[in-house]
Order: C-alpha cells, then structure tokens, then sequence
C-alpha cells in the first residue's frame, strides 16, 4: 500500500545527489531513509567529520543521531532559533558562491564559470602598490587551491595572475604544485601559456556524497 504524506516545516530528508560522468545530465537527487543513510559510507557529512575533526573540535549540531565517540559534540536544541538562523548560513552561502573572493592582502580573485572553462583574474585591488605582485600572486595560488575545492570546480582553469618574471613564474608554479597535493581531487598544472596564463586541470570527482 502507497501512503502521501504532505511535507511539512521541520520535516527532515536526507538526500543522495550524484552527477552522471560525462556531466550532460542534472544532477539526480534520490531521497533517502534515516536507516539508509546511517549506513551509507558516502555519507559527506561522515566523511568530512571523521576526516578533518579531532577531539580538539566541538562540533555543534541539532542532528541526534550524529554521536561519534571520542569527539567533542555539543547538541543544540533552542527551537526559537536554528541553527542555521543562528550563524547566518545565508550570508555565508553567499559569500563562498560570489564571482569576487577579497584576499587579506587588499587584492581579490574574480572566478568566472563558464561551458568550456573556469577563468581566474588575480586584480591588485586595494593593494596595489603596496606588496610586490610575487607576493600577491603567493596569497592568490593558496586561496584558488580553496576555492576550488570549496566551489568543486573541474576540467580546465586558466588563471591570470599578475605579471611577474620568468623566474619567479616557475617559483609560482612550484608553489601551486605543494598547495594542490592535500586536494581531494587531482590538479595538473600546465605552465604557462604564450599568453602568461597559468594552465592547470582538474579532474572531477565523480563519488557520490550526501547532504
């Protein structure tokens, strides 16, 4: 027998989204019993938790059944407030998906998407004249290794950093190189081009994860 149920505010689901290899296709979205879920291994939440946090850690959470022993878990339950509501996930949202990501230095990384490619514009900004560009260039390689993996950008990048010697170029490329080497995905970098963008690739990472 098949029962509708409406959905209602405070229902939860946990949800498997997956992507077919050539990328042609949405995203598929199946939903998934609590049962089912606790015993998927693809479970991102699992992994993320049981990969980066230690006892050191306090994790915050108004999910009862997270309970992972030797870590440092606070259950939040003010029904007045979520938790969502209460760091600002919005704001947050927001700023982890804007074209602009601004560096410490005053410089910023401008990420635009396109069907071919991902382009990458390294601008001086507010800090211009006041650090040398190898400099800027260092902070900017250390935050698109982030952002990359924050956004799950794949295949080909080019990235226009600002104009630095030949020397300095291959001290660059060293540089992106030991960045890359924890990320969860494979990054080539290519060199530079006769254009003096720097080419790299990544593949995509085709294991399914749950929200």
């Amino acid at each position: 027998m098949f029962i509708k149920k409406k959905v209602c505010q405070g229902d939860r689901f946990y949800v498997k989204i997956t992507q077919d290899k050539k990328n042609t296709k949405p995203y598929s979205c199946s939903f998934l019993k609590i049962e089912d879920y606790k015993n998927d291994n693809t479970s991102y939440i699992n992994y993320y938790i049981e990969t980066y946090c230690d006892e050191a850690v306090q994790i915050i959470t108004d999910l009862e059944e997270y309970k992972f022993p030797n870590l440092n878990i606070r259950l939040y339950n003010d029904d007045s407030l979520s938790l969502w509501n209460l760091y600002s996930f919005n704001s947050i949202l927001d700023k982890a998906t804007s074209k602009i990501v601004h560096l410490k230095s005053g410089a910023n990384l401008l990420i635009e998407k396109t069907e071919a490619m991902t382009i990458v514009d390294v601008n001086s900004s507010k800090n211009y004249g006041k650090t040398d560009f190898y400099k800027i260039n260092e902070e900017a390689i250390q935050e698109l290794i982030k952002q990359l993996r924050l956004r799950s950008i794949s295949g080909i990048i080019l990235v226009d950093l600002l104009k630095v010697s030949s020397e300095e170029q291959e001290a660059l490329i060293n540089e992106i190189k030991n960045a890359a080497k924890d990320d969860i995905s494979q990054i080539d970098v290519h060199g530079f081009s006769n254009l003096g963008l720097l080419e790299l690739t990544r593949s995509r990472n085709l294991a399914p994860f749950t929200i």
